[in-house]
């Protein structure tokens, strides 16, 4: 449900378009929640977001696959 609902409510507040800094650091310590939740069954990924948050430094959890690798 948790993620569910950080879901709904991204979708209806769109800080991507509109920088409000109040839903970005409700939606950070929401995202550090989920992380530590998880530490224990994807502990590498989890510990990259928690890093990217804390440091304010973007990653890449999953690199793109070209198309022509799906062929």
């Amino acid at each position: 449900d948790m993620l569910r609902d950080l879901n709904a409510f991204l979708n209806e507040k769109e800080p991507w378009k509109t920088k409000d800094k109040k839903v970005i650091g409700f939606v950070e310590k929401r995202v550090l929640k989920v992380s530590e939740l998880l530490k224990p069954f994807i502990p590498e990924s989890s510990e990259k977001v928690i890093e990217s948050i804390k440091t304010k430094k973007p990653i890449i959890l999953i690199k793109k696959i070209p198309k022509e690798e799906f062929d």
